[in-house]
């Protein structure tokens, strides 16, 4: 299947993509309140759904006949 080492690196990027989308929307949380919040909670539910999508991918990758 896949190579662990790929894996991990797939997590990590995931894991940076994820943070700065995250500053991002705190960054115009800090400028606009109302639209900051909005973005805030489209981000938060886009990345759960990313999470969830990369967990299995990765879990399922991960699993090896042995």
């Amino acid at each position: 299947m896949a190579d662990s080492e790929l894996l991990v690196r797939l997590d990590v990027f995931l894991g940076l993509v994820a943070v700065a989308v995250i500053v991002y929307a705190l960054d115009v949380l800090a400028d606009e309140l109302v639209v900051g919040g909005i973005a805030l909670a489209v981000v938060g539910v886009g990345l759960y759904a990313v999470w969830s999508y990369a967990s299995a991918y990765l879990f399922a990758a991960a699993d090896t006949d042995e």
